[in-house]
């Protein structure tokens, strides 16, 4: 290629101008040996199809045209198309002095802007000046990006695409938030790209989904609301006491998705890492809230909607301080609040770890007003808090293949004294703890594994207790329950013998009920036999019989 500089003297391009040029063009212009002059830069762009800035104040520079496009270099760039003839004051900037998504030309009257020429759903925070270096305030940034999703949704001509909804996308690095990020609008998606993404929460900043003013005509509902692939977490210098927060939302998922608490021990305000209030519908998956000094994961009703809650997996921990009030997950329902009437966990993961002392909770629904109707765990775990679950005002909880393991600290794994609390336990170990059920609610039982339980097994049962094929089981595989029923054959006498099988070890209670009419007496207890004395025998009657270790 030519000198530049024989083309960039007097009133020709400079250098700056002739490089504005596409790669291709300059070859042809340079292999031609034409001088152009620099008032011919403009129409030789519009006359190839399109312009190369540097930024958005280069490209503020030139008028939009119908039909031609712009390419600007900076990180918050791309490409980006003309739009023209409209009315004045249709378009205005959406990003500040970053891109955004639309910008009218130095001194239009927004009749005409470059607009991102885009798939109208996907927007790149970095558009909006958002920088992930760990220092800089990206609070203005990304929710200027929500905002422009928010516009969009109302059909608001500053975006290139008025379909509802929008992904925002952070890419890899930390992003410092000094305040509020607010999503008001349906269908946004806030999604990193997997364990590179951070969202870093500074002074008493939350992520809050939707508003709730106290009353459900004025409150925000916001629907579809998606949270993907990031990390959240707290400096260490945070003051603020909710995380993450669904204040009034409809049909919204989390998905791989890390909450952490960074605040040190001893810090004023304890923090929630999640907190869901007046939901509809949600589905948390293989979601994981972590150093909690509240509560991991708390769920609120607020409002009279009933509220469904699936979680797939994940995690939710509660450390640091010995605050006797923390919760793995925590229940509450407030005066006009229904009930969270179906929440089930599958394969997730309840831990109390503290490092100055073990006041926390797994499981605690709030003694003011039944919380949880219908509350399922199922292949899940809850770690070593000094009690596993408190129900005092919940429906029909059931257990299945779900472990307590107390570690030596864990005094009871099931502490709950409402007789309206109704549970099912199937496939239960209890391992390493003093008592594990105290509940006077328990209704059914399967397959119960008691390991290294130095206090009581099964306590306040009632009449009403059934059993499946399986008998609770004691440290050395012995049964604590069974029941059967013993035919009288021939002609029966006196004592009437029961055998029992597989005894953990001599029953304390036992329960004897004739198919007929006669009183009865115990003889003599054992771990292998009942003797009874029935005051009237007759062959062919039954005698059903109930035992408890």
């Amino acid at each position: 290629m030519k000198d530049l500089n024989d083309k960039a003297t007097g009133s020709t391009l400079t250098a700056s101008e002739f490089n504005e040029i596409p790669s291709e063009i300059q070859q042809a212009i340079t292999d031609s040996g034409q001088t152009l002059s620099s008032g011919d830069l403009t129409q030789l762009s519009k006359a190839i199809g399109g312009y190369s800035k540097a930024n958005k104040t280069a490209a503020a520079l030139i008028d939009p045209v119908a039909g031609k496009t712009m390419f600007i270099e900076s990180a918050d760039g791309g490409p980006f198309k003309a739009v023209t003839g409209a009315a004045p004051g249709t378009y205005s900037d959406n990003g500040g002095s970053y891109c955004g998504t639309v910008f009218i030309p130095a001194g239009g009257d927004g009749s005409a802007a470059w607009v991102r020429d885009s798939d109208g759903y996907y927007f790149d925070a970095a558009w909006f000046g958002a920088i992930g270096d760990n220092s800089t305030d990206n609070t203005d940034a990304i929710q200027a990006a929500i905002d422009s999703i928010s516009l969009k949704t109302s059909n608001n001509a500053n975006v290139p695409d008025n379909s509802t909804g929008g992904k925002i996308v952070l890419g890899e690095g930390i992003y410092v938030v000094e305040d509020d990020l607010t999503i008001t609008s349906d269908n946004i998606a806030l999604v990193g790209t997997g364990t590179g993404s951070w969202i870093l929460l500074n002074s008493t900043a939350s992520i809050i989904i939707g508003v709730w003013t106290g009353n459900k005509t004025t409150s925000t509902n916001v629907k579809q609301f998606k949270l993907e692939e990031l990390t959240i977490a707290s400096k260490s210098s945070y003051t603020g006491s909710v995380m993450v927060k669904i204040a009034r939302a409809a049909q919204f998922a989390f998905k791989n998705v890390y909450i952490l608490n960074n605040v040190i021990d001893g810090a004023t305000t304890p923090v929630t890492t999640l907190q869901l209030s007046g939901f509809q519908w949600g589905v948390l998956n293989n979601v994981r809230c972590e150093g909690a000094t509240q509560y991991a994961l708390d769920l609120r009703s607020v409002v009279d909607d009933e509220g469904h809650l699936t979680v797939i997996g994940g995690a939710y921990y509660v450390g640091k301080e010995t605050n006797s009030s923390n919760a793995c997950l925590y229940g509450k329902r407030s005066g006009d609040g229904y009930t969270i009437t179906h929440t089930a966990f599958y394969g997730t993961h309840f831990g109390a770890f503290t490092t100055g002392g073990s006041a926390t909770n797994g499981i605690v629904c709030d003694a003011s007003l039944s919380v949880f109707e219908n509350l399922l765990l199922s292949g899940c775990m809850i770690e070593q808090p000094v009690t596993g679950i408190s129900s005092d005002k919940a429906n029909n909880i059931t257990l299945e293949r779900t472990s307590f393991y107390g570690n030596g600290i864990t005094t009871t794994a099931i502490d709950a004294d409402i007789a309206q609390t109704v549970y099912s336990l199937k496939g239960v170990i209890f391992s390493d703890l003093v008592d594990a059920f105290m509940a006077t609610g328990i209704r059914y039982i399967e397959n119960l594994k008691f390991t290294s339980v130095s206090g009581t097994y099964l306590a306040n049962t009632n009449e009403n207790l059934s059993y499946g094929s399986g008998r609770p089981l004691g440290a050395g595989n012995g049964f604590l329950e069974n029941d059967g029923v013993e035919t009288l054959t021939g002609s029966p006498t006196n004592p009437v013998l029961i055998s029992l099988t597989g005894m953990y070890a001599a029953p304390a209670t036992v329960q004897i009920t004739p198919d007929y009419n006669t009183d009865w007496t115990i003889n003599s207890i054992s771990q292998t036999q009942i003797s009874i004395t029935l005051a009237s025998l007759s062959a062919g009657r039954k005698i059903y019989w109930r035992v408890r270790v």
